[in-house]
């Protein structure tokens, strides 16, 4: 049976074997001018691209068109892709292309990673209980965070409090969330547009860099709003030390890289990424070149010792944070530890089958992708970037021999980082997977990514048109990925409810308000069904299990009003004039099941034309 984990693995070996081979036999092969289409046409193209862009943004946020109308979707997607990548790849004028490409980018990917505005105007995702806390009181508290990594101070909650605040919004207005992803979106387009322009000093290929984020299903901003932050602030702490090592005045960009990785500490525990950066960054500075792996190109006036300086003051600054905040290492030690022996677990069962595995791939849920029931195609957009940046090192070892060690050290970190998560992932999941931490390396890659295509662009018309196919698939397919497509990613999570209606929404609002926990049980009918996740971690993902818009109302509700309700909401499913039946868990099986069971006395605390409440009487 083919799955998206084979998938993966021959997508990467082929395409590493593509590009390596690509790289090799036109080493010496001198570039030619590529002419598919002038200059005018090519700026007639990227204007059409800029406007469909804005068109699929409008539709995608004003209406369904994802969820209803999949096949339109795509297609556009598609269009605006091809009209997109043609002319970056084609074009020479670098100032039209950086005018017009740029922005149709990150228009394109804020259409790929939105949905459908919520017409309550509620919105919601990760770490809600630390925004209303803040919020509400108008600072922060330890007892906000759901988990440790997030004290002492989230600097992603206190920016979204802010920007409500200014706005005149409420904390769980939907808005914020959507403005604020928009400007991250584009902040963080631009950091590797300027990152990939600094390492290779080439438009298109910080062009290409900057189109890969987002369509990369492990790059796309949608996940986790925390460590992407986090992500964010240690690039750019890395790219100001990079600068300090290069400038004549050390200082001020040293300052610069100490103040973005204090508040990345201060984001999420990924920032301590920068720990690896800097000692892959060392290796290719002094190990490799001594191994004779290669040969460095810098300048010997480079101030190193500025490096030196700033890895140990990121090491301190981890090391204060890690301290000060109680229950930090309590909860970062554990992922460490359970990668490291399931690792070990699975080496030794390579040697010796009879050896019992230390991690219970049953311990915990599935690793957040799910990705098992997807299309295995999408593989495709997930190996790209990593099968290049491979096919590059390899071909820097083995012929070109030279190569500015930055590069090299950014390729080591974003390669060897998400491929040990990938093994945990595939081989030996433990509890506690690492690969979404790990994810937040592979933008390192970009930059090389896009220098290896802008590169082999000028070999010929046949590799034009090959990597001009490739792009404009990876965007297509990456558009199908349920880490771009909230669709999609609620699709694979079993969650399928319809959108809260916002007179069900009033309704629940006027309900929960007056709600005690003296009611032990809630019965809840509403006509507009949908199912929700259900996980066993006995058996893992068991099925949909079913809801409706009454219970998604009450349940956000209850927490906008910070208010607990302690009793148990179940789902009516249907009415009759003499009977109400309603689902609960059904564990007499096996694997469990959904009972559906009669509600034989009962009184309507609550009726209208939205949802009906009833109560069991005993």
């Amino acid at each position: 049976m083919i799955t998206f984990s084979s998938t993966l693995i021959l997508f990467a070996i082929t395409l590493t074997v593509l590009f390596t081979a690509l790289l090799i036999i036109t080493h010496n092969r001198r570039d030619k001018e590529i002419r598919i289409i002038n200059e005018s046409t090519g700026e007639t193209m990227l204007k059409t691209a800029l406007t469909l862009s804005i068109i699929l943004l409008a539709l995608v946020l004003a209406t369904n068109i994802k969820q209803s109308y999949p096949q339109y979707y795509y297609a556009l997607v598609a269009i605006d892709a091809a009209l997109l990548v043609t002319p970056i790849m084609a074009m020479n004028d670098e100032k039209k292309l950086t005018a017009l490409a740029l922005p149709t980018i990150i228009i394109l990917q804020v259409s790929l990673l939105n949905t459908q505005l919520p017409p309550t105007g509620v919105g919601g995702g990760e770490g809600d209980e630390m925004y209303r806390g803040m919020y509400l009181t108008g600072h922060w508290s330890f007892s906000f965070a759901h988990n440790p990594a997030y004290n002492p101070f989230p600097a992603q909650v206190y920016q979204a409090v802010a920007l409500g605040k200014v706005m005149g919004l409420e904390w769980f207005s939907a808005l914020i969330g959507g403005f604020w992803s928009t400007i991250f979106i584009i902040a963080f387009n631009l950091l590797v547009y300027v990152m990939t322009l600094y390492l290779v000093h080439d438009v298109r290929a910080a062009l290409i860099a900057a189109l890969l984020m987002n369509v990369t299903p492990e790059t796309a901003v949608t996940i986790n709003p925390h460590f992407w932050l986090s992500t964010f602030l240690v690039f750019l702490a890395v790219i100001t030390a990079l600068k300090s090592v290069e400038s004549k005045y050390p200082m001020g960009y040293a300052a610069i890289s100490v103040v973005s990785y204090v508040t990345a500490m201060l984001s999420l525990t990924t920032a301590i990424l920068i720990i690896l950066i800097m000692i892959f960054l060392f290796l290719a500075i002094y190990i490799l070149p001594k191994l004779r792996l290669y040969q460095p190109i810098m300048n010997k006036n480079h101030n190193m010792h500025v490096l030196v300086t700033l890895f140990i003051s990121y090491t301190i600054i981890s090391i204060l944070v890690m301290v000060y905040t109680n229950g930090y290492l309590q909860y970062t030690y554990p992922v460490a530890q359970d990668f490291i022996n399931g690792l070990i677990t699975w080496l030794q069962s390579l040697f010796a089958q009879s050896v019992t595995s230390t991690t219970s791939i049953s311990s915990g849920p599935p690793h957040s992708m799910l990705y098992a029931s997807v299309n295995p195609m999408l593989a495709y957009a997930w190996s790209l970037a990593l099968s290049v940046a491979t096919a590059y090192l390899l071909y820097v070892i083995t012929i070109k021999r030279r190569e500015n060690p930055w590069i090299i050290g950014f390729i080591l970190t974003g390669i060897i980082v998400p491929v040990l998560a990938a093994l945990q992932m595939l081989f030996f999941r433990g509890a506690l997977p690492i690969n979404t931490n790990a994810y937040t390396a592979i933008p390192l890659v970009f930059p090389v990514v896009g220098l290896v295509m802008s590169k082999l662009r000028n070999k010929g018309l046949p590799m034009f048109a090959l990597l001009t196919v490739l792009l404009i698939a990876l965007v297509f397919v990456g558009a199908h990925d349920p880490n771009v497509n909230p669709v999609e990613y609620a699709k694979i999570h079993k969650f399928n409810m319809p959108q809260l209606p916002k007179s069900v929404y009033k309704a629940a609002i006027s309900v929960a308000s007056f709600l005690s926990n003296d009611i032990s049980g809630l019965y809840v009918y509403s006509p507009i069904m949908g199912t929700v996740p259900w996980y066993n971690p006995a058996v893992g993902w068991v099925g949909d299990y079913p809801s409706n818009v009454g219970i998604s109302g009450l349940g956000t509700a209850f927490f906008i009003l910070n208010k607990t309700y302690t009793g148990s909401i179940y789902a009516v499913t249907n009415i009759t004039k003499d009977d109400i039946y309603y689902f609960t868990y059904n564990f007499t099986t096996f694997p469990p099941g959904i009972a559906y069971i009669p509600l034989d006395k009962y009184d309507v605390l609550y009726s209208s034309n939205y949802f009906t409440i009833y109560t069991d009487v005993k």
